[in-house]
């Protein structure tokens, strides 16, 4: 027997679903077209549009039509804005996007999301983040870390900016920018886990 999704929060009913909330919920203040999350998402326009309505219709989102486009964006009035986005940061944002990138890379220590990403995604108030700002500890190939970065940015659909700290500065912690980063919202999202 299938259990439904209850009618009045049909959320994660599927995988579609959850990209097309993922997406929009993790920029908001953007307004996309469904045309144009259809191509970026890689989901037929036909899939979108349906969950894109269920989402709307619930409340989680937000819909204007200009002209025959229809624009979605993030409901950040709906009682549900907060957990929603969190929840789906968590699973399907940067930080797990950022972590599967990094995982086994050699010479990676510690990889850490800081700025203005890791305080909303903290529940520290301020504007949306434009940018994604990434630490890595360790040392590895520079040509690879720059490929890394541009693979990021196309996935997450904003600019990342990855910043390289030697492992032995970073324990150190005598610079000024890493007891700043120790000392400010950060989330650690990779650690190279030693026996």
């Amino acid at each position: 027997m299938k259990v439904m999704p209850p009618p009045l929060l049909p959320i994660f009913r599927s995988e579609a679903q959850v990209r097309v909330l993922a997406w929009v919920l993790l920029h908001p203040g953007e307004e996309e077209s469904i045309t144009a999350l259809a191509d970026r998402l890689s989901l037929p326009w036909l899939t979108v549009q349906r969950e894109a309505g269920r989402l709307v219709q619930a409340g989680v989102l937000a819909e204007r039509v200009v002209g025959r486009a229809r624009l979605l964006s993030a409901n950040t009035e709906s009682p549900y804005y907060a957990a929603l986005s969190q929840l789906v940061g968590y699973a399907f944002g940067p930080a797990m996007v950022i972590a599967e990138a990094f995982d086994g890379l050699p010479g990676v220590e510690q990889v850490l999301i800081i700025g203005s990403w890791a305080e909303r995604f903290l529940n520290r108030p301020g504007p949306p983040p434009r940018d994604v700002d990434v630490v890595v500890v360790g040392e590895h190939s520079r040509r690879e870390l720059r490929r890394l970065n541009e693979e990021l940015e196309e996935r997450l659909g904003r600019p990342v900016q990855l910043t390289v700290i030697p492992l032995g500065e970073w324990q150190e912690a005598e610079t000024g920018f890493v007891r700043e980063v120790l000392a400010r919202p950060h989330l650690l999202v990779a650690r190279n886990e030693r026996e």
